[in-house]
């Protein structure tokens, strides 16, 4: 596309197409992986596919400083490209190299220490130690590209190339796959595996760089440089989402660690937590496309003081968003532990009472467009105090509970960080920054969707398991037909009525802007 092109489309139209990118991409991430981790647990086993997301934990949880700090050279990388100030953009970017640099230098001397010194530290069989020690070190190699080149996405994203990302997301997802396979039939060694899978992993650098070449040449954007005065402007930005996105990655990635280090079964309590993640996996992501997709229309939306437009995204927005993600909310918790026999085999159906209680944490999703709209609004102080009070109490409980309960430890732990941020947000930020009711949004938004999909769960397993008690696939397609049926049917008859449904349809398919 040139740079004509890019001009000549509508912000509008560009940030849908985006976004339908966007899900579209994640979808067939989440999807790819769903089906990808039964593979690699029947063919490695728990204890080997729990050495890979071991190692997978602790890179997530040393990725901490790229969590905030994307977000300010986006923004940044939009507004000098927009005012064509090439020569501040360079200035970030190269510096921003630089500092990626260091932080992914300092991640391998980590990686690197652990595997020649810190592997007592998890409760791994002596026989597995050897592999460990080398994943740790295939990891600590991975770190150096890694790090340095995440720049390229920050400024793709900038350039609102989102499409060209997904794409290039897919495409990466389909080489990790085809390792996967290619690995199952060779029967290659899990070290072997783990080295193929990361190299894959990187399928999509060169593709990025040589996009954003279209904009920048590479030397001026990825020639190592400092200049501070530019490089501030980002990092002030970001620093104030850093606690937030700290407190985030630690409720997140450092459960699996936990379990490793407490768990009686070690690494194969993290193997099982790994097949429970897997599972909900899509609706964070779904999540996350609403999310993005609302952000930086909430903060035009602020700033402009357009209070009836912002009701309308906390009011009518939730109600489209939160009715969609609780059918798949409400429909995996109805398929709970036919989904699990046959996703991974009956030995783990044992955990749909833990996969329950993990989903009952995501009901807290429902409040995506207000987080949105919470973050346009830059009045984060709180958050940043009570996300990692949330964190800690999460972890505490993860740490305390995991020698009795193993894997549920860590949805009891999900539930109670989510349940502190529900409060937070209903208690604060609705009433007090947003000036809405929470009493209204619960009324509203919330219940409808919640109580459709409780009536969901109880009519699709009641006839399913009256006619297919025995045969899960058969009893997965009568209750998920039966439960979508009742769902639909009560949203239509007491939330979204057709009417407003063809209506809202009708301003989609013409383009127009008004979601009021």
């Amino acid at each position: 596309m040139t740079d004509k092109t890019r001009k000549n489309i509508h912000p509008l139209n560009r940030a849908a197409r985006n976004m339908a990118w966007l899900f579209l991409g994640k979808l067939f991430i989440a999807l790819a992986r769903f089906f990808s981790i039964p593979l690699i647990l029947g063919h490695y086993g728990k204890v080997n596919y729990g050495l890979v997301i071991l190692a997978m934990a602790l890179s997530g949880y040393m990725n901490i400083a790229n969590l905030a700090l994307p977000t300010g050279m986006i923004k940044h990388a939009a507004a000098w490209l927009g005012t064509g100030r090439i020569d501040k953009l360079s200035n970030a970017s190269r510096s921003s190299f630089v500092f990626y640099s260091g932080v992914g230098l300092l991640n391998f001397l980590v990686f690197v220490l652990l595997a020649l010194f810190g592997l007592h530290l998890f409760n791994v069989p002596l026989d597995k130690l050897r592999d460990l020690q080398q994943i740790f070190i295939i990891a600590a190699i991975a770190t150096l590209f890694t790090w340095p080149f995440s720049l390229v996405e920050q400024l793709l994203s900038g350039a609102e190339e989102l499409s060209w990302l997904a794409k290039t997301e897919m495409l990466q997802e389909f080489a990790r796959l085809s390792v996967i396979i290619t690995a199952i039939w060779m029967d290659i060694s899990i070290v072997w595996f783990f080295l193929l899978y990361v190299t894959a992993s990187k399928f999509a650098i060169p593709l990025n760089l040589m996009k954003w070449r279209s904009y920048v040449p590479l030397l001026q954007s990825f020639k190592p440089g400092w200049y501070w005065k530019d490089f501030k402007e980002v990092l002030v930005f970001s620093i104030g989402l850093l606690v937030i996105a700290l407190s985030v990655t630690s409720a997140m990635q450092l459960r699996p660690i936990v379990l490793a280090v407490r768990a009686t079964d070690g690494v194969s309590t993290v193997a099982e937590y790994q097949i429970i993640f897997g599972i909900t996996s899509i609706l964070i992501v779904l999540n996350g496309v609403i999310r993005t997709s609302i952000l930086p229309v909430a903060s035009k939306v602020y700033a402009n003081g357009d209070w009836k437009l912002i009701e309308s995204i906390l009011f009518k927005v939730t109600k489209y968003a939160w009715s969609f993600l609780a059918l798949i909310l409400f429909g995996t918790m109805m398929i709970s532990d036919r989904l699990l026999t046959v996703y991974v085999g009956y030995q783990y159906a044992d955990l749909a009472p833990w996969l329950i209680v993990w989903l009952s944490a995501f009901l807290f999703l429902y409040l995506g467009p207000a987080a949105s709209v919470v973050m346009g609004t830059g009045k984060i102080k709180l958050l940043m105090l009570s996300s990692p009070t949330a964190a800690v109490i999460s972890i505490a409980l993860a740490w305390v509970l995991s020698p009795k309960l193993n894997v549920g430890a860590v949805a009891i732990s999900t539930l109670a960080y989510y349940g502190f941020q529900f409060l937070i947000y209903h208690i604060y930020y609705l009433p007090r920054v947003l000036k809405a009711s929470s009493i209204r949004m619960l009324r509203q938004s919330f219940l409808p969707p919640v109580i459709a999909g409780l009536l969901m769960v109880i009519a699709g397993r009641g006839l399913a398991t009256v006619l297919f008690p025995k045969n899960p696939y058969f009893w997965i397609l009568v209750a998920s037909t039966t439960g979508l049926s009742v769902y639909v049917l009560y949203i239509l008859l007491f939330s979204i009525r057709p009417p407003e449904l063809i209506d809202v349809y009708g301003k989609i398919r013409l383009g127009k802007a008004s979601i009021q």
